[in-house]
């Protein structure tokens, strides 16, 4: 199996994306497979980014 890296931007626009929106259809994906993701967003992880 290959692991591929796959950058993705604007999913998070506030604390958690809105349930109908392209966002959380991008986050619902590796979640299924239980798979973790790792983000910079400003509104939802501040501690990265500081």
């Amino acid at each position: 199996m290959t692991i591929t890296p796959v950058c993705v931007h604007d999913v998070f626009h506030g604390c958690r994306p809105l349930p109908i929106t392209e966002g959380a259809v991008v986050l619902r994906w590796p979640a299924e497979r239980e798979n973790a993701y790792f983000t910079a967003s400003r509104s939802h992880a501040p501690e990265t980014r500081d």
